[in-house]
């Protein structure tokens, strides 16, 4: 399915459900996160869902992108801002957070759920994406935006870090991904 069919079928999936996105300004601006909230987080160009690699929970398991199942909490992301204005993001499915693996601060660092302890590496502030409402998370501990590698439309790709591909250093297209407010 090309990445375009997909992003409309997602979109609908995500409209019938009842489900709304979470739209930025009008301005180039990041989205209106509300601390406590869950989000499922889909790449701007793939469609793909930020999820935990085979719904695990353990401590450690790879984040990948996976195609979007709305039934899937792994794919579920409780935001809880901290007092910096960073996010912290907890996985609905296993409780554990969104990290870096091994607090690495070096590009192609992969990304992984760890228990939450409250260290950069587990800390993200969020930017205004590539295109409107997209956005774009920065990983407080390098600078470094989480990346789809190749801008892949491959599901069970490893999501890493990387410098920003946009212009001026601000994320691109394969760091740039839709927040959809759920319940859970």
């Amino acid at each position: 399915m090309s990445h375009w069919l997909r992003r409309i079928a997602v979109l609908t999936a995500l409209a019938t459900a009842g489900l709304t996105f979470v739209a930025p300004a009008a301005s180039a601006a990041p989205p209106d996160i509300t601390s406590g909230d869950h989000y499922r987080i889909t790449g701007g160009s793939s469609g793909l869902a930020i999820d935990v690699e085979s719904s695990s929970t353990a401590d450690g398991a790879g984040v990948v992108q996976r195609e979007v199942d709305i039934e899937s909490t792994s794919q579920d992301w409780r935001a809880l801002e901290q007092a910096d204005g960073s996010y912290e993001f907890r996985n609905a499915n296993s409780g554990r957070c969104l990290s870096v693996a091994d607090d690495s601060e070096d590009a192609g660092a992969l990304l992984v759920q760890r228990d939450c302890d409250g260290s950069a590496g587990q800390l993200w502030l969020v930017r205004a994406g590539d295109v409107d409402p997209t956005a774009g998370f920065e990983s407080v501990l390098s600078g470094f935006f989480i990346d789809v590698p190749g801008n892949t439309q491959d599901p069970d790709t490893r999501l890493e870090l990387q410098p920003g591909n946009g212009g001026g250093g601000n994320p691109g297209a394969s760091q740039s991904f839709y927040m959809v407010r759920v319940d859970v």
